[in-house]
């Protein structure tokens, strides 16, 4: 029998938008880079998405809207849900993200897992990068940063692969 060709480690990526709701508004609105930034629930009842500097403010995510609008005098931005946004920045992050593998799998508006496989370079060249003022993860491989930023100068962050388990990045 002739030699078997080695099959290279599974390598499956879980990429997920860092504050995703609050990311889509400030690729709209750069003004709000950082400042602290909330995105409300329908109605304007709670917290969903927090940017790091409301995360650094105490601010919890589901804080009720009445008990934190206080801290707009220290700077707090509070923006309204617009679901239609955020599906429309989803669907362009995930048909860029999905050029990038031969398999990937939806997992929710802001997550997906790709199938890195035996491509060059996954998960194991590591650096970090911004794009229009959202942070790329500084464990997503180079090419496919380079990717991301030539289709769409948009995507979400937190990627890391090990072996054949998804791992989210700290």
């Amino acid at each position: 029998m002739g030699a078997q060709a080695r099959r290279p480690p599974p390598r499956i990526a879980l990429i997920d938008g860092n504050s995703f709701y609050c990311a889509c508004e400030r690729v709209l609105r750069p003004s709000l880079e950082g400042r602290p930034v909330i995105v409300l629930s329908n109605n304007d009842g709670c917290a969903i998405a927090r940017t790091a500097e409301a995360k650094a403010m105490g601010i919890p995510m589901g804080a009720p809207w009445f008990k934190i609008q206080h801290l707009q005098a220290r700077g707090l931005v509070a923006i309204s849900a617009n679901f239609a946004l955020y599906g429309d920045m989803s669907d362009r992050m995930m048909r860029v993200i999905g050029q990038l593998s031969p398999a990937q799998e939806r997992y929710s508006i802001d997550e997906c897992f790709l199938d890195l496989t035996g491509l060059p370079g996954a998960g194991r060249d590591i650096g970090s990068s911004r794009v229009r003022g959202y942070p790329l993860s500084p464990l997503t491989p180079p090419y496919m940063r380079f990717r991301i930023r030539r289709f769409s100068g948009y995507t979400g962050g937190g990627l890391r692969s090990r072996g054949s388990r998804p791992v989210r990045a700290a």
